[in-house]
Formats: structure tokens, sequence, C-alpha cells
């Protein structure tokens, strides 16, 4: 794990093959079950608009910036409520033989916020959670 100023990065090497963990980002179904809020739909091209929460309380909003199938997904992420700064999440995915490198690298934050505070806090279990759901099946 990295952090310099406002930009938080973590990897993890996934035992699934790429495509696999290319829909474990993109497939809403699958999403829903390690991320700490539902995302809005299927992601499914640059431009569209995503949320995660509820229709009527939506807790991050964003837009895909960049979607490369299956290596490079990027989007924007506010935090909801007054004084909230949008940063940009990008998800770059490597294959390693069997296996696939997954890195989360979000950025637009200062090191000294809550909010740094919080996405530093909350990747770690977003990552942990995607290797524990593709590791099971």
């Amino acid at each position: 794990m990295a952090m310099a100023g406002d930009t938080y990065t973590r990897s993890v090497t996934i035992q699934r093959s790429q495509d696999d963990v290319w829909a474990a980002l993109v497939t809403k179904s699958i999403v829903d079950t390690y991320y700490f809020l539902p995302v809005s739909d299927d992601i499914t091209a640059a431009g569209q608009k995503i949320y995660y929460g509820t229709k009527d309380q939506q807790l991050i909003t964003g837009k895909v910036l960049e979607l490369q199938s299956p290596s490079v997904f990027k989007h924007s992420f506010r935090f909801a409520g007054e004084g909230q700064v949008a940063s940009v999440v990008t998800y770059s995915l490597a294959a390693l033989g069997d296996a696939t490198n997954l890195t989360v690298t979000h950025d637009g934050y200062a090191a000294d916020t809550q909010s740094y505070a919080d996405i530093a806090g909350g990747w770690p279990i977003i990552l942990d959670g995607i290797k524990s759901k593709l590791e099971s099946n």
C-alpha cells in the first residue's frame, strides 16, 4: 500500500482469470456481494452515470471515465454531502498466469482529510471481499 499526498494505491493478487476479476468489477449482481453499498447498474460504457446506495439515497456518485475490458475501469467518485470533493478511482488488471493482479488507485483527496481516511480504510476491505468472493467460487 502506498500513500503519497492525495493518492491511495493498493494491489491484490486474485487466483482467478482476468475476465473473472473484470466481471466482478462491472457486474451489479457480483459487486453487490462484496461492496459496502449496492451499485446502480452493470457498468457497460464510458460516460455512464453510476451510484452506490439506493436510488433515493445515493451515498457515492460518479461517472465512468474509461472502460477498457478487461484491463482498465476508471470512474469519478464523490461522497454525498456538503463540501465533498470529486476524486477518481482506477482499477487496473494484469494477468499473472492463471491469476490476476488488481490494483486500485484512488486520486483526488488531501491525505489529512476524513474522506481520505474513509477511502484508505475501505479499500482493503473491498479488495479482500473481491478476492474472497472469487477464490471461494
